[in-house]
């Protein structure tokens, strides 16, 4: 039998379209924190973190090896979908 969990990530699945739904639910909740004044429950930091480990399991599975954290950019232009600061601060 499957844990309670799986079921429920399951029904979900069946419910909704899970890329559109979660999604949107983060856009609900950005909109509200600006209305709010106060900060999302995901902010660009947290985003970013993400970005940073999807980043190292690519190329983890790429170069056939651990990968450490913080990444470094692989060129001089390269940011692995992060930005630099400098580069958002001037947007």
């Amino acid at each position: 039998m499957q844990p309670i969990w799986k079921q429920e990530d399951a029904q979900k699945a069946e419910e909704h379209d899970t890329m559109n739904y979660f999604h949107q639910l983060q856009i609900a909740d950005f909109l509200e924190a600006v209305s709010q004044n106060r900060k999302p429950s995901v902010d660009g930091h947290e985003g970013r973190k993400t970005v940073e480990i999807f980043t190292a399991i690519y190329r983890s599975q790429r170069d056939h090896k651990p990968i450490k954290f913080p990444l470094q950019p692989e060129r001089s232009d390269d940011f692995d979908g992060r930005l630099s600061y400098t580069t958002y601060s001037h947007r």
